[in-house]
């Protein structure tokens, strides 16, 4: 793990199948340790799982946990994806491997070859333009990610970020694939603010490959078609759009107060008629008695 792009979050979990080992069992029996910065020659490894024996096993209730041949060990940790991260590609790899002896009586080890994991990261920018196309300041934009853990599982808009409210290129870094939601929180003065502009962010990945790679990054709509005012690249793993403002100013939303002032005015005039109408008749009604 590179230190400069990924930073170990510190926290390991080991499951044999679908039974999570912990490190110290019942009564402080010790399943595993893991030791971090592990110098290998001239190589250093960020941390290490060491078994000292896999067939001696317990939960946290002092219950052995039976290791047959065929079974499956994962090990999953989380990392943080730092500044200096590589945005696109070539990405931010990984590699781990299993070193073992099935001899306790004898000595050395062997060890599988490096299985490498790759982690790629993006960039959405938003360049704010005017309606002939110039470069426009003054505009604030905010970047959401859809989240459908929020909400108790309804899901709710997550910030990507913080706000940026300077310049005229806006980019939001450390996204990755998924659903988004661009917001211009505020127009240049004299400008119209633009509807928020929701898109997704699809990469294909090449994972079969002893060295993973990016295949291909598009940004599409909720039915999967792609969007023609992005641009996408793989290098650099940037998607851009330009947002463009127009000068004016806006009129009073459906149902907003300005329409409200129409329809009481309305009712008022339709009041007034009738009540004209109806002395119009009183008074020829009168005429016709007299």
């Amino acid at each position: 793990m590179n230190a400069t792009q990924l930073k170990f979050n510190n926290e390991v979990v080991v499951k044999y199948g679908n039974t999570v080992v912990p490190a110290t069992g019942k009564d402080e029996h010790v399943n595993y340790t893991v030791t971090q910065n592990v110098k290998h020659g001239e190589e250093t490894d960020t941390f290490d799982v060491s078994f000292t024996n896999v067939k001696d096993l317990k939960d946290t209730d002092g219950n052995a946990i039976k290791v047959a041949a065929g079974g499956t060990f994962t090990v999953d940790f989380t990392a943080e994806l730092l500044s200096g991260a590589v945005i696109g590609e070539p990405g931010n790899p990984n590699e781990s491997r299993l070193e073992y002896s099935n001899n306790p009586n004898g000595e050395g080890t062997g060890h599988t070859p490096w299985d490498k994991v790759v982690v790629f990261t993006f960039k959405v920018v938003a360049n704010k333009k005017d309606d002939k196309q110039q470069d426009l300041d003054g505009a604030h934009f905010k970047l959401e990610k859809w989240d459908a853990s929020l909400k108790n599982g309804k899901g709710d808009w997550k910030p990507v970020g913080q706000e940026i409210t300077t310049g005229h290129k806006f980019e939001f870094s450390h996204v990755d694939s998924g659903h988004y939601r661009l917001t211009e929180t505020k127009a240049p003065d004299g400008y119209n603010k633009v509807a928020p502009l929701e898109f997704f962010i699809k990469a294909t990945y090449d994972t079969d490959s002893i060295n993973p790679q990016l295949t291909g990054l598009k940004v599409v709509d909720k039915n999967g078609t792609e969007l023609t005012d992005w641009t996408a690249a793989t290098v650099g793993g940037t998607v851009s759009t330009d947002v463009v403002n127009k000068q004016g100013s806006t009129l009073p939303e459906t149902g907003g107060m300005g329409t409200t002032i129409l329809y009481v005015a309305g009712a008022v005039l339709v009041i007034a008629a009738g009540v004209w109408f109806g002395l119009r008749r009183k008074a020829f009604a009168a005429a016709r008695r007299h």
